[in-house]
């Protein structure tokens, strides 16, 4: 018997796309919901703002719902789209973490809110797709695409190190340009780095600098 799932549990971007569709800043006429595949994460990005109760740190912790769009938000939950309020989130983090697949990231930038949803290594692919049978072969070979992609993305992320290291003051746009990404990859890497304490910075965006949490 084999069990099969999307590398995003379903349930967490339908949540992403219903919250989206909630806090929508309407008003920006000219700008609208992006989904955006990449071959190291899934990014969807929202016209609008957090609200001034939340930020990115708090938004994984137990909170009531504030809706920028009240009305679509009650749509949504008499059509039973949105299941409860305040409680989305949650959904995400858990459907998350019941496939053993990492939490995502959310962030303000430029004028959107992004939700990054970080795609499996190929190790993990393996884990979440596993057959019942006998003729199941724990050791047959991983997608030659697969592994070239994770290899890429690991390279990627030692060079930004790297330049960093001999570069405290680099710019994002310089890293862009260094490591030939875009500058939303080099967003991604940049925060994935924070998020493991492997780089911190101090000071200001204009006048500060990275500084590289060596291991001792």
């Amino acid at each position: 018997m084999r069990e099969e799932h999307l590398e995003i549990p379903t349930v967490a971007l339908r949540e992403a796309l219903v919250n989206a569709m909630c806090h929508r800043q309407f008003e920006k006429y000219n700008l609208t919901i992006g989904i955006a595949i990449y071959d190291d994460r899934i990014e969807i990005e929202n016209p609008g703002v957090l609200p001034p109760q939340l930020t990115p740190e708090t938004l994984k912790q137990p909170h009531i719902s504030f809706p920028y769009n009240p009305i679509i938000a009650d749509v949504l939950y008499k059509t039973t789209f949105l299941e409860n309020w305040g409680s989305g989130i949650m959904r995400i983090v858990d459907a998350c973490n019941e496939q053993g697949v990492p939490e995502p990231i959310w962030e303000s930038r430029q004028g959107f809110v992004v939700v990054t949803f970080p795609r499996p290594t190929t190790e993990k692919k393996a884990e979440i797709t596993t057959e019942k049978n006998d003729s199941y072969d724990s050791h047959a070979p991983v997608n030659s695409t697969d592994s070239t992609t994770e290899k890429t993305t690991e390279k990627t992320t030692e060079k930004i190190i790297s330049i960093i290291r001999h570069n405290p003051t680099v710019t994002n746009e310089q890293l862009a340009q260094m490591c030939n990404i875009t500058a939303d990859g080099v967003y991604y890497h940049i925060n994935q780095l924070k998020a493991n304490g492997i780089i911190k910075r101090e000071g200001g965006r204009k006048e500060g600098r990275w500084v590289v949490n060596d291991k001792e």
